[in-house]
């Protein structure tokens, strides 16, 4: 009498076999259809681990890197300035130094999709890594992601663009704000301001109006003339009442008028104001906190 055959184990058991799928089977010692031990969580939640970071090794550099701000962008020049004179600093690298070849990021990617780990000639997602640099501290190698003056011919995800929308299909606006933008970032406030004057002008009523009035204010802040920044950001909910820049406004309304004007009273209205428009607001967590703490100050 011939026994029973055993039973087809998980790892030998083809799967949607009546499907018309491909037979997928469990591989012994993958770590996928299978429970894996975690022998590292006792020491990391101890925190007796030791890393890279917490050893003092004699020479060692700090890398930092400096990446793109924008989703979808044409790299046209990238000038790294003086940086590579500025103190403590080692290197500042591009594509174009280094000229490193594409790869994959996964082996089971089509070829197609290689590319190199510094962007050239374009940058493809928001983080995609433009330049390196390299310095004696991790502050000195930060300080310089801002010395480096990347303009980009900006694709912002915001802005439908049609290449055949008659007058603006080069995008001169996006183009304009992006370089007032880098212009903000390196600090230079007051050239910020001219550029972002000279845009508005030209362009009164463009779908960047709302972010034109929003970086006008943060750079008069940075100025030092804080009334001419509220009126700013006021003019924003203004002009632009459906604006997704609004919420974010009323914050740095509120921060201006306690820190920079020292008027309490007025930051709590704008709190407030942000609570009642924007109650689901990324940013109502912080309002409330920072209401409750300036009504207890009153």
């Amino acid at each position: 009498m011939r026994s029973p055959s055993p039973p087809e184990s998980a790892s030998s058991r083809s799967i949607g076999q009546n499907e018309g799928m491909t037979d997928v089977t469990d591989v012994e010692g993958s770590l996928l259809g299978n429970s894996v031990l975690r022998k590292e969580d006792p020491s990391l939640l101890l925190g007796t681990d030791e890393y890279f970071d917490d050893m003092d090794v004699p020479g060692v550099g700090y890398v930092h890197f400096l990446r793109s701000p924008y989703a979808h962008a044409k790299l046209v020049s990238i000038d790294v300035g003086d940086s590579t004179d500025a103190p403590g600093v080692r290197g500042v690298w591009t594509a174009d130094d280094l000229e490193l070849k594409p790869f994959l990021g996964f082996a089971m990617f089509d070829p197609v999709f290689s590319r190199a780990p510094l962007a050239k000639d374009k940058v493809r997602f928001v983080g995609d890594i433009v330049a390196v640099i390299v310095a004696d501290s991790r502050a000195e190698a930060i300080d310089e992601n801002t010395a480096a003056d990347v303009t980009n011919d900006a694709i912002a995800l915001r802005v439908t663009i049609d290449e055949n929308a008659g007058p603006d299909s080069l995008n001169t606006p996006l183009l304009a704000f992006a370089q007032s933008a880098l212009l903000h970032r390196r600090g230079l406030a007051e050239e910020t301001i001219v550029a972002l004057d000279a845009l508005a002008s030209r362009f009164p009523s463009h779908a960047l109006t709302d972010e034109i009035l929003y970086l006008r204010g943060q750079a008069l802040r940075d100025l030092g003339r804080p009334a001419e920044a509220i009126i700013a950001l006021e003019q924003l909910a203004e002009r632009v009442p459906l604006s997704f820049y609004r919420d974010r406004a009323l914050v740095l309304l509120a921060e201006i008028a306690e820190l920079d004007l020292g008027d309490a009273s007025s930051s709590a209205a704008y709190y407030d104001r942000l609570l009642e428009l924007f109650p689901g607001s990324l940013f109502a967590p912080e309002a409330r906190t920072n209401l409750r703490r300036l009504r207890s100050l009153s």
